[in-house]
């Protein structure tokens, strides 16, 4: 049985004025024999049919070629070289049917042919071919016009499939270029780039509404900017075209693309866009390098693509402001991209500094209907630059999770932010905040930070007391925002009061990260899940050895923790003069605050020792009445014991004068708890190893209860397993 590991069709063909073109389609492909191996090194023949209608349609030409092979069985021919035995290829009819082409082989070089395949479709036929059957005359012979902002729409010479080409948009060469067919029954709406409506009285007003048909512009691949006529630096502020919004032809041009990917509307009552393209390719709107002037905020659709290259410069136009330069609509946005840009938003101007943010990405139910959900879903944004934000560099706004709503209603979720560098220059912004729900969203080499500064000897500046990193609720549920959201290998710092702040959140994740130059590196409150890992902070309590804190001697931590549940490991900790005096002045790796806290930290390395010091992760707690939690017997059993969430390290204070019946405690089997008796004696009464009927949990192998004096300390690993009706249990395994 035949098989094509490979065929790849590339159809090139070239105009050039002034000279006939070439009439070809280049052909690659590797020639295998009947048990699939490459035929290598070998001449071998080949005959290409094109066939009219259908795979099976009439052959209208046929030719022959006799390639030699490489060392991998790939040959590359042109079609339209080859010896002719059916049809004359300069004759082919392209623009009356649809065109198929067919394969076969002789791998002896002969004339016994076997169909390679199936006879594949040309469903994008080649420009110059196609043109010269559509127009009947020669390709050399088409007109050009000078630009489509002054010369197309008042072309009054139109026809069925009559080709144009225009030189520029505004002015040749500048971008917007290309040609043009009239389709005489398009009645796609005008947009200044892919569809023009001729009006001959006026070419600035759009199209007129009695002239039937468009001129539609022919491009492959991404589209240029320049096709909308949006315009870089110096033409936008240049007379006449200093009154043309760049903003609204961006929007013009993200709308095309959103509605050609979405031809039905999500919205109730609402049509559906027109449907511009059927066509599933690379619908990406690209901005070649250049200085843009953003005079207004462009919205943000489902399916777009923007891409920029190294130097794409997007800025706040002089003379505006707004709160953010990017949104999105009501409802979800899927599948958005954005990459490769740089965004100067203005709040370093000597004059009239702006206060716009970069993306706010606002979750709301379509018209307020609460079936439908909001904000951005599975989407990407990668190599993107925020410079100059006196508002939010980023902000994920999503909704509330509370009693009555649904709380995947308005997430924020399914992103990746990969390799976005944000520096905020106002302190009541942040360089990235969160707020409400959002879900497993991940920031992948991202830097987030205020300018950079050095402070010397003879200049002082003081730390800033804003937040680089915010997350947070949006109401007072607790807690209420979001789960799964990852930091890794990102950087935040900058001279500045907090890298993060986190505060009523769930599950995030802080890994491979740096952290520099900070009063408190990691601020958490009333949160759970949080994760710190494998991260190195540097001068990150109170900016460790540099000048200008703003805290009071002492108060700098690199974490801090309060009422919440924390994981630290495998970090390090590091300043720039460990022989500073400030190590001994009571700055803290690790700070936990209040009773209310669980914090495991193990593994941690330091630059120096007075580096690791901690306070917090000792808890005290007191005996009091229990609910047997994890017991089957009766439903509303109170033991009196200890309840310590998942805390590992607790000092016991006397609270009621009971024995201790019963531990309540999340950690998982083969975990350890260490106990201390800090005020008093203590005891723990056992439970029954055979039958436990009571909702006692402790195991002390063998004595029926065990006193704890005051000072001395206990160490119960937790077990799993039924006895009877208790699920777990607390085996002591020493005294000290």
């Amino acid at each position: 049985m035949k098989k094509i590991i490979q065929i790849i069709m590339l159809l090139i063909t070239t105009i050039t004025f002034g000279q006939v073109p070439p009439e070809l389609i280049s052909f690659r492909a590797i020639a295998l024999n009947s048990g699939g191996s490459p035929v290598t090194n070998t001449t071998i023949a080949i005959k290409f049919s094109i066939l009219e209608g259908s795979a099976s349609g009439t052959v209208i030409y046929e030719e022959v070629h006799h390639p030699t092979t490489d060392a991998n069985g790939a040959y590359n021919l042109r079609i339209g070289e080859g010896t002719a035995t059916t049809g004359t290829f300069s004759t082919i009819p392209w623009d009356s049917a649809a065109k198929y082409l067919k394969l076969s082989q002789d791998i002896t070089n002969g004339t016994t042919f076997t169909v390679v395949g199936q006879p594949t479709q040309l469903v994008s036929v080649p420009y110059a071919l196609y043109a010269k059957n559509a127009l009947h005359v020669p390709v050399n012979s088409i007109e050009t016009v000078n630009t489509v902002y002054e010369d197309l729409r008042l072309y009054t010479d139109v026809a069925p499939n009559k080709v144009i080409y225009v030189k520029g948009y505004y002015k040749e060469a500048d971008g917007g270029d290309g040609f043009f067919i009239y389709r005489e029954n398009e009645n796609m709406p005008d947009n200044g780039g892919i569809y023009i409506q001729p009006n001959t009285a006026n070419a600035h007003q759009g199209g007129d509404s009695s002239i039937k048909g468009r001129w539609v512009r022919q491009y492959d691949g991404y589209i240029n900017a320049m096709y909308f006529g949006i315009m870089k630096y110096p033409d936008v502020y240049t007379a006449p075209y200093s009154t043309i919004s760049n903003s609204s032809r961006i929007q013009t041009a993200i709308d095309y693309i959103a509605d050609s990917r979405n031809p039905n509307s999500s919205t109730p009552n609402v049509p559906a866009p027109p449907h511009y393209s059927q066509q599933r390719g690379a619908l990406a709107l690209y901005f070649p390098s250049g200085h843009y002037y953003i005079d207004q905020p462009i919205v943000l659709k489902s399916e777009v693509h923007l891409i920029g290259e190294q130097g794409t410069l997007f800025e706040v136009a002089f003379g505006k402001d707004y709160p953010y330069m990017f949104e999105i609509p009501e409802g979800p946005v899927t599948r958005l991209c954005v990459e490769n840009l740089q965004i100067d938003l203005g709040g370093e101007r000597k004059q009239n500094p702006t206060t716009a943010g970069g993306f706010h990405f606002g979750a709301r139910f379509v018209g307020g209907d609460t079936r439908f959900g909001g904000g951005v879903w599975g989407c990407s944004f990668k190599n993107i630059r925020i410079t100059s934000a006196n508002g939010n560099g980023i902000w994920l706004e999503g909704g509330e999770h509370s009693p009555g709503n649904n709380p995947g209603a308005l997430d924020n979720q399914y992103l990746l932010f990969e390799r976005v560098w944000i520096i905020r220059t106002s302190v009541n912004a942040n360089c990235l905040k969160i707020t409400g729900a959002i879900n497993t969203t991940t920031f992948l080499q991202c830097n987030f930070e205020i300018p950079y500064v050095y402070n010397t000897d003879t200049v002082l500046t003081p730390v800033e007391l804003g937040t680089n990193i915010l997350i947070t609720a949006v109401g007072d549920y607790s807690p209420v925002n979001g789960a799964v959201v990852s930091f890794i290998n990102c950087a935040t710092g900058g001279h500045v009061l907090r890298g993060f702040k986190i505060v009523n959140a769930e599950n995030v994740t802080i890994d491979n990260c740096w952290i520099e130059d900070t009063e408190i590196a990691i601020d958490i409150q009333n949160s759970e899940g949080i994760n710190i890992l494998n991260s190195r902070f540097v001068n990150a309590a109170g900016v460790g050895s540099l000048l200008g804190a703003s805290l009071p001697q002492g108060q700098g931590k690199c974490i801090s923790v309060l009422d919440s549940h924390v994981t630290i490991e495998r970090n390090f900790v590091q300043i720039t003069d460990p022989n500073n005096v400030k190590l001994t002045e009571g700055e803290l790796f690790i700070m936990g605050i209040g009773n209310n806290n669980v914090i495991n930290s193990r593994n941690n390395c330091f630059h120096d020792i007075r580096q690791s010091e901690t306070f917090g992760i000792t808890e005290h707690e007191e005996i009091k009445n229990i609910h047997a939690w994890n017991y089957l017997g009766t439903a509303n059993e109170w033991k009196s014991g200890l309840e310590l969430s998942a805390k590992k390290v607790v000092l016991i204070n006397k609270g009621i004068n009971k024995p201790i019946d019963r531990i309540n405690s999340s950690i998982n089997s083969g975990e350890t708890i260490f106990i201390r008796a800090e005020e008093s004696d203590i005891t723990f009464n056992a439970w029954n190893p055979v039958n436990e009927l009571t909702g006692r949990n402790i195991y002390l192998g063998g004595p029926a209860s065990v006193t704890l004096q005051q000072g001395h300390a206990a160490m119960f690993m937790k077990l799993d397993g039924v006895n009877n009706k208790e699920r777990c249990v607390y085996q002591l395994v020493s005294i000290y």
